[in-house]
């Protein structure tokens, strides 16, 4: 099986993702217009041709893009372009009872 990369893809208005289902495997969504989907490289570019579809974003969203979106598509693709980013986790991997924290 080919790897699968993860995109999100922005829905033209009035396009139907369950169109583009058997294409992708959707992971998440924000109806109408805005869903995280899975696929093969190829297929991800052939999407970008696709009527349905007006982006494919592989790396993060470009902000002109962010402030055309409504508040809540606009949270869920901030959320994809902050999910990309490193994790700063103070104490990841410590014990729980680690000089400086408090244990739960």
């Amino acid at each position: 099986m080919p790897a699968r990369s993860e995109a999100l893809l922005e829905l033209r208005p009035g396009a139907q993702l369950d169109e583009l289902r058997p294409r992708v495997e959707v992971r998440q969504q924000l109806p109408p217009g805005l869903a995280i989907v899975a696929a093969g490289e190829a297929e991800l570019r052939a999407l970008e041709q696709s009527p349905e579809v007006r982006a494919v974003h592989t790396a993060d969203v470009p902000a002109d893009v962010l402030a055309r979106l409504d508040e809540p598509a606009r949270s869920f693709a901030a959320a994809w372009n902050e999910r990309r980013r490193p994790k700063d986790r103070p104490g990841q991997g410590a014990s729980w009872d680690a000089p400086g924290f408090d244990p739960p």
